[in-house]
């Protein structure tokens, strides 16, 4: 008999379906029972590839990183009050319980932080391909 899942693992598993419904074409980087990552084919002058986003268990919360709302903060111009108390620092959102209306705007921002990666030219490519300038 499974257990049901706690407060966290119930928001963890809606936000990693935010991020997974996007791979293909972008590329899972990390899949385990609490962190989900992807990653695009663009290699940052690091050699780091760049990431897309990233869905985290932490001891007290679950972490959420999108990094097209770092690249182009105007993404989350129009996110609710109750959103923006969730965000902190540039790109990340931290719940601990499953919020589904603020999943629901995330949902709407990662679609449009995906398209602006399609347009830039960072998703859509087969090979790996470096990145020799700074991010537009």
């Amino acid at each position: 008999m499974n257990d049901p899942l706690s407060p966290r693992e119930q928001s963890f598993e809606a936000l990693r379906w935010l991020l997974y419904r996007w791979a293909p074409p972008l590329l899972v980087d990390v899949d385990e029972p609490d962190h989900y990552s992807l990653i695009t084919r663009l290699q940052k002058k690091t050699g780091t590839p760049l990431r897309f986003g990233s869905t985290r268990i932490l001891k007290t919360y679950v972490s959420f990183k999108f990094t097209p709302l770092h690249l182009n903060p105007e993404l989350g111009a129009n996110l609710s009050p109750a959103l923006l108390k969730r965000k902190q620092g540039l790109y990340s959102f931290n719940f601990d319980e499953p919020m589904p209306a603020l999943f629901d705007e995330l949902r709407a921002m990662v679609k449009k932080g995906y398209e602006e990666f399609v347009v830039r030219g960072y998703i859509g490519f087969p090979e790996i391909r470096r990145l020799d300038g700074p991010l537009r």
